[in-house]
């Protein structure tokens, strides 16, 4: 009886596990703003840096007991930092997304499933990266430098992980569905990030941690880091550089303590609502070094007010 006891009374200390419930009506739920960043340093010197904005309206669709259907309905990407000398090219060559419209299905509890359409968003795709091509041949650039820049970009949005890489944004978003959240209980996962050597990703080691919850303002913040798992990035960094090695007609590398892969790890924060399940806002911050050089990414997306209707004239 005094184990039980015991057991019992160490329960009912436990925090209680945060529900993140969505509550959503069909129509338009929210309006985001995109920005995307990033910089460049050699040592400490910055040697690019570039930043875009891009409004993005999100409607639901449909809900049942199967799940729920969302529209992610992208505007212009304004080119607020980095567009060089010709900002109408920058913005052009930024806003591949303009009027896309990317249907999105979620499981019950609001966790990303995947895309509702993917034929969709290779026919915008398709059309667009057509408008582009002739674009560049317009602007002077030779055939063989536009066909290398278009292969470059199908490969990206229509190659074999061109949904992967369109839902990037929408999972940040939606990860916290699928996530058990206990306040103050740090929570250790496994996961992965992209290679800065391309080909696939990284095993990478991660933690989070929910703050207790603010229940009067219906708010809560949570923290994501994420790291690349040393020993197993280690192992495919050198089957790589061998590979690489033999390829080039040289000795592959039996083992070596200088890898050029120095740090490679991500943070999240986020800002939840709690009144509808979803980040008010949330910031992606990666930090890749590559030998001397540092690339940090940073992705964030915040709720804004939406615009006001135009009156029926």
């Amino acid at each position: 009886m005094l184990l039980a006891s015991l057991l019992l009374a160490c329960l009912q200390d436990q925090p209680a596990p945060l529900a993140l419930v969505p509550r959503w009506e069909i129509g338009p739920l929210v309006r985001l703003e995109l920005v995307k960043g990033r910089e460049d340093w050699e040592e400490d010197k910055l040697k690019r840096s570039s930043k875009t904005v891009t409004p993005i309206d999100v409607e639901v669709l449909a809900k049942a007991e199967t799940g729920w259907i969302v529209r992610w309905t992208f505007g212009h990407t304004s080119v607020v930092e980095g567009a060089g000398e010709d900002q109408a090219y920058a913005e052009r060559m930024a806003s591949l997304n303009e009027g896309m419209r990317m249907e999105v299905r979620l499981a019950p509890n609001g966790a990303l499933v995947g895309l509702a359409d993917p034929e969709a968003l290779q026919r915008h795709y398709a059309r667009v990266l057509t408008e582009v091509d002739k674009g560049l041949l317009e602007r002077g650039l030779s055939a063989q430098v536009v066909a290398r820049i278009m292969d470059e970009a199908k490969e990206r949005v229509l190659g074999p992980g061109f949904e992967r890489s369109a839902l990037v944004e929408v999972e940040l978003l939606h990860r916290c569905f699928a996530l058990p959240l206990v306040p103050g209980k740090k929570t250790d996962y496994e996961g992965e990030l992209p290679n800065p050597f391309g080909g696939d990703p990284f095993p990478a080691l991660g933690s989070y941690t929910l703050d207790a919850p603010d229940l009067a303002q219906q708010k809560a913040s949570l923290h994501f880091r994420l790291a690349v798992d040393g020993q197993r990035a280690r192992e495919l960094i050198l089957a790589w550089m061998r590979e690489l090695a033999i390829q080039n007609g040289k000795t592959p590398p039996k083992d070596t303590d200088e890898l050029p892969l120095k740090a490679l790890e991500e943070t999240t924060g986020y800002l939840l609502d709690l009144r509808n399940g979803l980040p008010s806002s949330l910031e992606n911050v990666r930090t890749t070094i590559v030998r001397k050089q540092k690339r940090v990414d940073r992705v964030s997306l915040r709720v804004v007010p939406s615009p006001p209707k135009e009156k029926p004239r």
